[in-house]
């Protein structure tokens, strides 16, 4: 079921907790970086849907919406605020606020797995020391990314070349199309569709699920594979708020988190796959690198990711990488 915005309210005044007058019930104002018909939402949005018939008479979330009703750039420094409850947004989109966000992009353990290792209370811990933050779940781990063009590259016997390519870009991709000869270009998500039709980008790098619903298809000719990294859209919910539940309402929604951790792999792999049949339908090639060219490429990818986690000054890479990343996988 694809859910909207419900009971969108204005974003005036403060937004942090309210309750029903004579009720136990609490109500909690959240927000999404990507508009709510994405997929990347609507993960979260399923998550919404469960809390609101668990906690019937506890604990319901109102959906605000997305970048409709507060930029993404405003987003975090809003939650830190208070001014919204939570939060489900990439972590590439304050990652100036947060010096650990790349660690998330490395994860490859089941959520299962990073729980029992006490992974989400660690970046917990991290998050509330810099943006106020603490997690409620993170349903997209599944997700990996992949780079999309609108010509054919050139591929050497040294690997994918990309020079020439100027390429939309974030803090997630950057070094790594640099490393492979391409231009990064950085405009807002907004900018993207217009930027490809004036032929200002020739590609992109973006999570292997959501580009239909941005339109983003019908200029995308390949798929470059293998996939690298993994989701990096955790949903936050502002400390003091966390603090003030009630014990019933901090249960249920830490519940429906774990349930919805393992549920949305077969969600989001649905996305998937619909996505991936309509793209392939509508032209788009895939260009799987192989042997030593995939290894090499893979091999950049999460040497220059380990370079910036370790470049970032954080005391606690070694904590992270024990809880997120299994180098065997």
């Amino acid at each position: 079921m694809r859910i909207g915005t419900k009971g969108t309210a204005a974003l005036a005044g403060t937004l942090m907790l309210t309750a029903t007058a004579g009720a136990a019930e609490v109500t909690l104002n959240a927000v999404t970086g990507l508009p709510g018909p994405t997929p990347v939402a609507q993960v979260f949005l399923q998550y919404v849907e469960r809390v609101n018939e668990a906690g019937k008479g506890v604990v319901q979330i109102n959906y605000m919406g997305g970048p409709e009703v507060m930029p993404p750039a405003r987003q975090a420094a809003s939650l830190e605020r208070g001014l919204i409850d939570i939060l489900s947004t990439p972590a590439s989109f304050y990652a100036g606020s947060v010096r650990e966000v790349d660690a998330l992009l490395a994860v490859n353990k089941p959520m299962s797995e990073v729980r029992e290792a006490g992974g989400i209370e660690l970046i917990g811990d991290i998050w509330e020391e810099q943006i106020n933050a603490r997690v409620l779940g993170w349903f997209d781990s599944s997700v990996r990314f992949n780079l999309y063009l609108s010509r054919m590259p050139e591929v050497t016997d040294e690997g994918l070349d990309l020079s020439g390519f100027q390429l939309f870009t974030t803090n997630t991709y950057r070094d790594f199309q640099e490393a492979l000869g391409a231009t990064p270009v950085a405009i807002e998500v907004g900018e993207i569709m217009t930027a490809l039709d004036s032929g200002v980008i020739e590609g992109y790098g973006w999570p292997d699920y959501g580009l239909v619903a941005l339109g983003f298809g019908r200029h995308t000719a390949v798929r470059i594979d293998p996939k690298f990294y993994a989701g990096n859209v955790p949903a936050l919910i502002n400390a003091d708020t966390w603090e003030s539940l009630p014990q019933d309402a901090r249960d249920i929604l830490t519940e429906e988190a774990i349930r919805w951790e393992a549920d949305a792999v077969a969600f989001i792999q649905e996305f998937k796959d619909t996505e991936e049949q309509a793209l392939i339908e509508g032209g788009m090639e895939i260009l799987t690198l192989e042997g030593d060219a995939a290894d090499s490429y893979l091999q950049t990818a999460y040497d220059l990711l380990w370079e910036r986690i370790e470049g970032s000054g954080s005391p606690h890479v070694e904590a992270l990488r024990d809880a997120l990343f299994d180098p065997m996988r």
